[in-house]
């Protein structure tokens, strides 16, 4: 995937695990997988702030120093409100770049 179609930023908080904070993200565009993937779940079908929480975990490709396998629903569920922005405002920029990509080639 190009790297014009990722959104690279950091958290103003940070995500702790195991005592170790985590700031830097890398995010790719939302693939038809993910939502397949996130609608298998109960609670994405039935609440739409998880599914966004759980397709942002799909996009999430960097998280600090986390191997992929770490980042997970349950781990955003812990990370503020001000982080979670952080990285929704780095998706809408990403989608806005996608909207236009082939056009710019």
């Amino acid at each position: 995937m190009s790297s014009a179609l990722k959104e690279v930023g950091s958290l103003l908080v940070g995500v702790e695990v195991d005592g170790n904070l985590h700031y830097e993200f890398t995010l790719r565009p939302r693939l038809v997988r993910d939502s397949i993937r996130v609608m298998e779940d109960d609670k994405a079908r039935q609440n739409d702030a998880y599914r966004g929480v759980a397709l942002i975990a799909c996009q999430l490709e960097k998280l600090g120093d986390l191997k992929p396998e770490q980042i997970s629903t349950e781990l955003l569920l812990s990370m503020y409100d001000a982080d979670l922005a952080v990285i929704m405002e780095a998706n809408s920029r990403l989608e806005g770049r996608l909207q236009n990509f082939r056009k710019e080639a």
